[in-house]
Parts: C-alpha cells; sequence; structure tokens
C-alpha cells in the first residue's frame, strides 16, 4: 500500500522576550520540516539528524506515539526525515519543533 506523505513546517520561537519574561513570545522566520510516510514494514527509519536522534527516543516520534496511542491508531512502521534549521540547544525552541511537529 502507499502511504501519503505528510510535510509539517514548525517555526523557532523565544519565550523569553525582555521583562515579558515567559508571558510574551516571538516567531523567527527559521523552521524545523518534518516529513512522515507511514510504512507497512515494523522498521523506524529515522534521517536528516544525527545517530543519536535515530531512535525510538527522538521527539519528533515520541510526539506522533502518544497521538498514535490516544486514538488507537496501529503503526507499523514509519520514515521520518528531519530538516532541521533551528540550532539545537540555543534557545530558540528547536525540542518544541520536533514536540509540536509530532503532535501535528
Amino acid at each position: 500500500m502507499i502511504h501519503p506523505v505528510y510535510e509539517i513546517k514548525v517555526p523557532a520561537t523565544s519565550a523569553n522576550i525582555g521583562s515579558g519574561f515567559d508571558t510574551m513570545g516571538i516567531a523567527f522566520q527559521l523552521y524545523n520540516n518534518f516529513t512522515v510516510q507511514e510504512l507497512d514494514t515494523n522498521e523506524l527509519i529515522i534521517q536528516g539528524v544525527d545517530k543519536q536522534f535515530q531512535t525510538k527516543e527522538n521527539l519528533f516520534y515520541q510526539s506522533a506515539q502518544k497521538i498514535f496511542n490516544k486514538l488507537n491508531y496501529p503503526v507499523k512502521g514509519l520514515l521520518i526525515q528531519e530538516d532541521c534549521q533551528v540550532p539545537f540547544g540555543k534557545g530558540l525552541g528547536s525540542s518544541s519543533t520536533c514536540i509540536i511537529g509530532g503532535l501535528v
């Protein structure tokens, strides 16, 4: 079976704007892009990120799994391609983009 391909684009953000602390935020024109396709095989393929993020501990995968479980939707396998433009560990929400992307 050929499954549809989904493309998800999530912007970098900052939730710590001056004296607004965590009450004011801003989105940037810097994005993490995710492409996802369901597979008929029992494998998880994650491309475009370092080897350490190509496991079931991947935040995008973990978030998607939560939604699949909530909807009682069994997924055999996934092909996830990540084009991450948001720098990791710089306070621009790279982890958040993965979580939101997976939920979408």
